[in-house]
């Protein structure tokens, strides 16, 4: 041990050692030599051999095997926790270009935040299965997506015998208030799209389009929109540039227009639609 450049040397031999070194501003540094420089610290023999920097700074509990970050009561593998408002893990590589990847815990709120101008992917089973790209659209089975939601199941999957298939599956639930009034309940609420006028020409524009019924080999139907019962219902006008042909007995019933006059109140007038005609 010297005193000039203090320094502690233990070894095996001249090529084998663990040296530590004291600078005179109290900075300490550690070095392991060797063909297998592992630093392995074994606390199995100590009745209370938790190991601690600053308290709290990285404290690591050897009876639960926890590490804790900012806290001396891990309750889990990895806890950590923050003085201050926010907890942030933040990870970036050589070619971050903003701050890199955050997650983080504000107060109660928790968000995975993606700071770079590029795709956040989720995925399972070894495969990204929803992404979303620095534009802000969500792809599920689409790791390119076009629209503010791009759903393309483009693999083939496995239907079980017996079973429905679908691509989208919705079911909600609600409470109804105890006073007031519900104007409506909806399962699915199509706002109309903004469209800002330019210099290109639009043909057509819907809030709802489907652009043709599958084609699949089937004892029925192939069906582009299929109400399975319940009444449809259409406030505004409807054009039906096909066919229209009934499957089943039953009645089309309408109201008629006349400016801002309805009528019948309820739809009293009807069509009949015979079982197989049209």
């Amino acid at each position: 041990i010297t005193t000039t450049s203090p320094q502690l040397t233990v070894g095996y031999n001249s090529s084998n050692k663990f040296t530590t070194a004291v600078a005179s501003d109290g900075g300490t540094t550690w070095a392991m030599l060797g063909t297998d420089a592992d630093l392995n610290v074994d606390f199995s023999g100590a009745t209370d051999g938790d190991f601690s920097i600053n308290t709290d700074d990285l404290f690591v509990d050897t009876s639960t095997g926890r590490v804790g970050i900012g806290t001396t009561s891990p309750a889990y593998q990895l806890h950590l926790a923050s003085g201050v408002v926010d907890t942030i893990i933040t990870l970036t590589n050589s070619s971050t270009v903003a701050q890199g990847f955050y997650i983080i815990a504000e107060g109660q709120e928790a968000s995975l935040w993606q700071s770079e101008n590029s795709p956040l992917n989720f995925a399972t089973n070894n495969a990204v299965k929803m992404t979303i790209l620095g534009n802000g659209n969500v792809g599920i089975g689409n790791t390119a997506p076009t629209a503010l939601l791009d759903v393309n199941n483009t693999a083939t999957s496995a239907i079980t015998a017996g079973a429905n298939a679908r691509v989208l599956n919705i079911l909600g639930a609600f409470t109804e208030a105890g006073s007031g009034t519900h104007s409506r309940i909806t399962g699915i609420e199509i706002t109309p799209p903004t469209i800002t006028a330019g210099v290109a020409t639009v043909t057509n524009t819907a809030s709802l389009y489907i652009s043709d019924a599958p084609t699949a080999t089937v004892t029925g139907a192939n069906y582009s929109l299929w109400v399975d019962a319940g009444t449809a219902r259409f406030d505004g006008d409807v054009t039906i540039a096909g066919t229209l042909t009934g499957a089943g007995t039953g009645t089309f019933g309408y109201f008629s227009r006349s400016g801002t006059t309805i009528t019948p109140a309820t739809p009293a007038d009807s069509i009949s639609f015979p079982g197989s005609g049209a």
